[in-house]
């Protein structure tokens, strides 16, 4: 009976590993026991009967290049699941999980029973339909144009100019630059001293005046005056200050080509001392763009561009803002000025203060002299300035300004009593003295301002700052001194005005 093939009994089956890999196309059949032959003798197995092992492939995979594919390696559909299901029971399959990937960008087979590989399921086209691109496109395209336009507005506001005022005048208009923005992103040349210089220096000029005089001395004389200027708009228009050209007969402008030319005065505001003139010259010329003044931090580093002597025009000194807001009195009327510690000179009045990105932040107007004093430089804010130039080329004058009507002079000395003595027979004492009025013929040359409302005048700054808290049709009551020749002695009066406005003629 042991002879007789049992098919119960093939535990003498032996694994054997087959010489050649056999591809799924060969279907290879379960192992058969060893089986009696018809003369009696045992065949052996057949060798396509052992059990097959599928062999291990290792290799580089392959990747697609489609823009509608992500990268996959060959085997793996693009979306990281296997292109095998891991869960088919006997048949053999990729064993890496959804979304894994072996490392070294290869895929290895795991054993297990051979199953006739599945058929490929056919991949569907993942190309969307000519209509849905079509809209697409139309979509994409109008989402361009609106987010670029947005970018273009957005990006000029960024780096425009800021509150570029365009100022209306007879027969068209003129446009100061003025840039508000970050500082960063608005650069003169590299942004070095050096070339921020070569932008600028061209728009600062020299200015000299000459104003005719009388003495009973000496009759008739010129006297000559020297200072600076900026070109603030390519149709020659010139900011400078208003004591440089105060009472001139004659303005001559000299730019750094050695070109002069005869300038004629536009306005002029003693209150912030700004003037504004202009030359007509044979072609645009070039000019500086105001920064914001508000934004200077102490310490910030400037520039300083004039004409110190009246005679070294093109000048440049640096230094840093010292102070924002100092505020100072000068010949009788006080001023809020920056401060600076760059070289400050006679001549240097009307010229540039400049950031360092080249932009005009102040107009230079004064120094602090005297022994033991350095390092004083006071200019007037570069957003003042533009207010003030902006409305002088508009009207030719500062709306909203009040006045007296009175012309002024102020003696506290024995020297300033000697500069005034046309009039020595009204000055009893110090104070506040009417040469003429012109408004209003209650007032005398000779009375002495005493107080205004019930502010009490000893100074000619006292009486413009009081001025500075009424407007243009106000009420108010004006107190003098004045000497009564009969009974030798001074009464006081009090005599009630209106205030009225200023207007271009009073600047002349």
């Amino acid at each position: 009976m042991n002879d007789q093939w049992n098919p119960e009994n093939n535990n003498d089956r032996t694994p054997v590993t087959p010489s050649a890999p056999v591809t799924p196309s060969e279907p290879v059949r379960p192992s058969e026991p060893v089986r009696p032959t018809d003369n009696g003798q045992t065949e052996p197995p057949r060798q396509d009967a052992r059990p097959y092992e599928r062999p291990v492939y290792g290799g580089q995979g392959y990747y697609r290049q489609n823009s509608y594919y992500q990268q996959a390696p060959y085997g793996q559909n693009p979306y990281g699941q296997s292109a095998y299901d891991p869960n088919a029971g006997t048949r053999g399959g990729y064993q890496t999980g959804i979304g894994q990937q072996p490392s070294g960008g290869y895929y290895q087979q795991q054993p297990g029973a051979y199953a006739p590989a599945p058929k490929p399921r056919k991949e569907k086209t993942p190309y969307a339909s000519k209509k849905a691109l079509a809209w697409c496109t139309v979509i994409c395209l109008f989402v361009a144009i609106v987010f670029g336009t947005l970018g273009i507005v957005i990006g000029a506001v960024a780096a425009s100019k800021g509150n570029s005022p365009i100022i209306p005048i007879k027969g068209g208009s003129v446009t100061i630059e003025q840039y508000t923005g970050n500082p960063t992103n608005y650069e003169k040349g590299d942004g070095s001293l050096v070339s921020v210089v070569k932008e600028v220096k061209d728009a600062v000029v020299e200015i000299t005046t000459e104003t005719v005089s009388t003495s009973s001395l000496f009759g008739q004389y010129i006297t000559g005056g020297a200072g600076s200027g900026v070109i603030i708009d390519k149709a020659g228009y010139i900011v400078t200050c208003c004591h440089v050209v105060d009472g001139a007969n004659s303005i001559t402008v000299k730019l750094t080509s050695g070109k002069e030319y005869e300038a004629t005065l536009i306005g002029k505001d003693a209150q912030t001392d700004i003037a504004v003139i202009q030359i007509k010259a044979d072609a645009d010329l070039p000019y500086i763009t105001f920064g914001d003044s508000d934004a200077l931090e102490v310490g910030e580093s400037v520039i300083a561009i004039g004409n110190p002597l009246g005679s070294l025009g093109g000048s440049v000194t640096t230094g840093i803002i010292s102070a924002t807001d100092r505020e100072i009195e000068i010949d009788g009327t006080m001023y809020n000025l920056l401060q600076t510690n760059a070289a400050i000179n006679p001549g240097n009045s009307g010229g540039a203060l400049l950031n360092a990105k080249g932009q005009l932040i102040g107009i230079v107007n004064a120094k602090s002299g005297g022994e033991n004093i350095e390092g004083l430089g006071f200019s007037i804010p570069g957003n003042e300035a533009l207010k003030v130039s902006s409305e002088l080329i508009a009207n030719g004058y500062v709306k909203g300004r009040v006045k007296l009507g009175f012309s002024l002079f102020e003696v506290h000395s024995q020297d300033d009593a000697l500069n005034w003595w046309q009039y020595r027979q009204y000055v009893t004492e110090y104070g506040v003295y009417i040469a003429e009025s012109t408004l209003n013929d209650d007032f005398l040359t000779g009375d002495r301002i005493v107080a205004l409302e019930d502010a009490e005048i000893s100074t000619i700054a006292d009486l413009k700052s009081e001025l500075n808290k009424y407007e243009v049709g106000d009420k108010v009551t004006i107190t003098v001194s004045r000497y009564d020749t009969e009974a030798r002695k001074n009464q006081l009066l009090r005599i009630e005005i209106t205030l009225a406005e200023k207007t271009a003629e009073d600047n002349k």
